[in-house]
């Protein structure tokens, strides 16, 4: 009995999540690597590694509980050449 949501739901589902905004990404959008970091305040700049180390430890958590997750069967296979 399949209770689960098809793959293509699951690709809609998962395209829909909007883009995360890291202050990080937004500082180096701002900066780039350029001596210019020099103006952010030390405190934004702390913050922004802070949330950069925390969201990598989350990713790394979430890949490692989906690596232990049992594989899906594919109920429809397409073959092409």
């Amino acid at each position: 009995m399949n209770t689960g949501i098809s793959s293509e739901k699951l690709r809609q589902c998962l395209a829909a999540i909007p883009e995360l905004e890291l202050k990080g990404t937004v500082l180096m959008r701002q900066c780039g690597f350029s001596e210019s970091t020099a103006t952010v305040p030390r405190e934004t700049l702390r913050e922004a590694v802070l949330e950069t180390i925390q969201y990598s430890n989350r990713c790394r958590s979430a890949m490692s509980r989906l690596a232990k997750l049992p594989a899906i069967p594919q109920l429809s296979m397409v073959y092409g050449l």
